[in-house]
């Protein structure tokens, strides 16, 4: 039987408050889950350390002293795994029981190096998307979904063969934002071989779909300072970041009918 390790990061929630935790601490297919704690909130890391102790050897528990972002604790989490493949999970991502049963039927069926699930958000299609020279476009459907050549992806529920890490890992120059397409350019790069899963879907937050200024003007920063890594080596790459950021403060402004927001500093 395929085995899985699992990769969950948690920043500032409890560990008994993971969305799929439970599904994959129960799942047959799971060998490990590895939680990394970002956590800040020192009461909370306590609080998770001995958590964890309730889940026997099936958790794996690795304290990061503080938010080191997302790359550096998949980074630390892969020191951790070895089962022929590895899932990574936001902390916020409901899994559903037989996740793994439909994961393990491509994955022993197939040959390929990574593994996308279909990946919802209340309105539109999140992941796989295409990417198109530097820009990513969304797909409306499932059928546009040609060419694995021009595929990029989200980390949550992807999958992949542990021993594809040996050619690239998680960019730890990003924080939170453009990990997971940094890792999918490296991963086309190497000429990785990706399947869509079609009939393996996840439900996921999607921060522009929520309506909550102050939580998102606080993404924005975020993910203004990680593009502006991601799009920093060519002269008009950094330009289009420009202009990425300038559309990202312009659908703020709208949808909070605040002008200002056009010149908050980012």
């Amino acid at each position: 039987m395929v085995m899985f390790d699992v990769i969950m990061v948690v920043y500032n929630r409890y560990i008994k408050n993971i969305a799929g935790l439970s599904s994959c601490i129960q799942s047959l297919e799971v060998s490990s889950v590895i939680v990394c704690d970002n956590s800040e909130d020192t009461s909370i890391v306590a609080n998770n350390a001995s958590a964890a102790l309730e889940y026997e050897n099936k958790l794996k528990y690795v304290p990061m002293h503080g938010n080191k972002g997302l790359a550096k604790a998949y980074n630390r989490a892969l020191e951790e795994c070895t089962a022929q493949f590895v899932v990574v999970f936001d902390d916020d991502t409901p899994v559903s029981g037989d996740y793994f049963t439909k994961v393990q039927h491509h994955c022993e069926d197939g040959a390929a190096d990574i593994y996308l699930p279909i990946v919802y958000s209340k309105y539109i299609i999140l992941s796989p998307c295409i990417k198109k020279g530097i820009t990513f476009k969304a797909v409306g459907s499932i059928g546009e979904l040609h060419s694995t050549q021009s595929i990029s992806a989200i980390n949550s529920g992807m999958v992949v063969r542990r021993s594809f890490y040996k050619y690239c890992r998680y960019d730890e120059r990003l924080f939170v934002d453009g990990v997971d397409h940094r890792f999918m350019d490296e991963a086309r790069s190497y000429k990785a071989r990706i399947e869509i899963m079609a009939d393996v879907s996840l439900t996921q937050q999607y921060s522009q779909e929520e309506f909550n200024e102050r939580k998102q003007l606080v993404r924005l920063r975020i993910k203004a300072r990680d593009y502006r890594t991601y799009y920093s080596d060519t002269i008009a790459r950094r330009m289009y970041c420009a202009l990425m950021i300038l559309h990202w403060k312009m659908q703020l402004a709208r949808k909070y009918r605040r002008p200002s927001l056009l010149w908050v500093n980012v």
